[in-house]
């Protein structure tokens, strides 16, 4: 059966702190609905082929942070799980690494995380070489986009925009098709 696991044993370090033991009739899917993370970032954090077929029993695998996850429907798309789930498109991308940029590779039945898994925080690319550590979320600049409308949007003002994202200058120009901060949290 493809993706169900056969008998060999394997270690691999931990990304979460956690692991999981392959067992029996495991495939991708299953272990990421059952602990809650991405299939995506599991598959791709295991070197795992994308149909999980190279899953074998008592393989140990390292599990990526847990999250709020959402299994993908047929016809589903990014825009529409973000809009279902109250969150951005650009934080979905932030929170599924996996997940290409224009989304493309999104399959239905998988998981993926519409929460920020346990805390961490990916870094969507491209994005200015200043920006702000600690950011959490994320706007992609898109034609049209100045920073008094990204800053608008995100409900802070240009000043505190500018201080996230000090290579936008005093010119207030964003470069098309890179990710700016739009939110950070303090420790």
């Amino acid at each position: 059966m493809a993706g169900s696991a056969m008998q060999r044993i394997t270690r691999s370090q931990p990304w979460s702190g956690q692991t999981y033991t392959v067992a029996s009739g495991d495939d991708c899917g299953s272990i990421a609905v059952s602990q809650s993370v991405s299939a995506g970032t599991l598959i791709t954090l295991n070197n795992v082929l994308p149909d999980c077929t190279n899953l074998e029993i008592g393989q140990v695998l390292c599990l990526p942070e847990r999250c709020t996850t959402y299994s993908v429907k047929s016809g589903d798309s990014c825009f529409a799980i973000a809009a279902a789930t109250g969150i951005t498109f650009t934080q979905l991308l932030s929170y599924n690494p996996a997940l290409s940029p224009t989304c493309t590779n999104l399959i239905a039945g998988s998981n993926i995380c519409v929460s920020v898994p346990d805390g961490v925080v990916y870094t969507p690319t491209p994005f200015p070489a200043n920006m702000v550590s600690g950011c959490t979320t994320f706007h992609l600049a898109v034609d049209g986009d100045y920073c008094w409308l990204i800053a608008n949007d995100a409900g802070i003002d240009v000043a505190q925009f500018q201080d996230w994202d000090p290579d936008v200058g005093a010119d207030y120009a964003v470069w098309l098709g890179y990710y700016y901060c739009i939110g950070v949290r303090y420790r």
